[in-house]
């Protein structure tokens, strides 16, 4: 009912069917094609308990698949699922180290005209999109190489 709810409706049509499991599967498997899109490590599961029923060829014969496209699918089984999950999180957080960052803060107007007079100069006067990144951590790395050597800092 929960479901009915978030889709808006108060009812469903709901259709009984007197199979036995492996009726079921077959019909999972050939029902669920109609409409949305298959998760292919789930169909390959499916596909599985299916082969553990029937021959290849026979169960070939009542799916879309062919023959050769269920050995596929059901090959998606001996791949390491969570050794590939792993890997693939970590390269997305090793992306996420190289991607640009956005630093914004607020200063007043005249504050603004210094800073940028600053990273102009900073930057060292090379074109590019990211020449104000330049100047701005040339100016860090100035700012802090002047503190590790305790000098002074103008204000």
């Amino acid at each position: 009912m929960a479901i009915l709810r978030e889709l808006g409706q108060s009812e469903a049509r709901c259709d009984v069917w007197d199979v036995n499991d492996r009726e079921a599967k077959l019909l999972l498997a050939t029902l669920n094609r109609l409409e949305g899109q298959d998760l292919p490590i789930r169909r390959a599961a499916l596909i599985h308990e299916l082969l553990g029923d029937m021959h290849l060829v026979d169960l070939a014969g009542l799916l879309p698949e062919t023959d050769k496209q269920l050995e596929e699918l059901h090959s998606l089984l001996e791949f390491p699922a969570e050794e590939i999950a792993a890997l693939l999180e970590a390269e997305a957080e090793e992306s996420e180290k190289t991607l640009p960052q956005v630093i914004s803060f607020v200063v007043t107007p005249d504050q603004a005209e210094t800073i940028a007079q600053a990273i102009e100069l900073a930057s060292d006067g090379t074109p590019g999109r990211d020449r104000k990144a330049r100047g701005l951590t040339n100016l860090a790395k100035g700012f802090l190489e002047t503190r590790a050597t305790n000098r002074p800092v103008a204000s």
